[in-house]
């Protein structure tokens, strides 16, 4: 019997409903910064019915950028999801990466790394529900997670709830996994966070190539 050859990912794309933007994480002058942030703005303008004030806006996407290049990862991409009303803020984090797998890995053991994390959680942080599933999807195998956690500041004796949902996608036969991850504190920014952010994830296209 012919063994078929491992292959890996050469590009792969998902779809963005409206309000999500891609953010820059190479390194820009504060010109070119300022230029994209003006240039989201732009966009909220035209497209929402009553945009707010973007006043506040500007400084959290500086911020949150500077948050993500510290990381120093040259495989990470970020994209934001900008609620317009009232006052123009970041409902969602999009983080996505591709991952190589080691040998003998796969969904089952990316499915039983979240359990654990879930009954393991870091200290400070408390789990208020969360959940595990699989599916197939044009691109391969999907295995989501839900949690809902709140990190208590034990200083100050309160704590931020966030909701996050977390995706590997398997394509078959390959020896990377693409992951996606949601993270919002803006609990109102979904009428379905888990359902929404699924959708995206079933979207994904992958585009493999044989290892050479």
């Amino acid at each position: 019997m012919r063994t078929r050859r491992k292959q890996e990912v050469v590009d792969w794309t998902v779809d963005l409903p409206p309000g999500w933007f891609m953010m820059p994480l190479d390194e820009l002058s504060p010109s070119e910064q300022s230029e994209w942030i003006d240039e989201v703005i732009a966009e909220l303008r035209e497209t929402a019915i009553e945009p707010g004030s973007p006043a506040a806006l500007r400084t959290e996407l500086a911020e949150l950028r500077a948050d993500l290049r510290r990381q120093q990862n040259p495989w990470l991409n970020a994209a934001v999801l900008i609620r317009p009303e009232t006052v123009m803020t970041v409902g969602c984090l999009l983080l996505t990466s591709i991952i190589e797998l080691d040998e003998g890995e796969g969904p089952d053991a990316f499915e039983a790394g979240v359990e654990e994390a879930f009954a393991r959680p870091a200290r400070g942080t408390r789990t208020h529900s969360s959940r595990v599933w699989r599916e197939s999807i044009d691109a391969g195998e999907l295995v989501g997670s839900f949690q809902r956690f709140e990190i208590v500041d034990y200083g100050e004796g309160m704590g931020t709830v966030e909701d996050r949902t977390v995706f590997g996608v398997f394509p078959e036969n390959c020896i990377e996994l693409i992951r996606l991850e949601f993270r919002t504190w803006d609990l109102a920014a979904f009428s379905d966070f888990i359902d929404e952010t699924s959708m995206i994830a079933r979207s994904a296209r992958v585009a493999l190539a044989n290892v050479a």
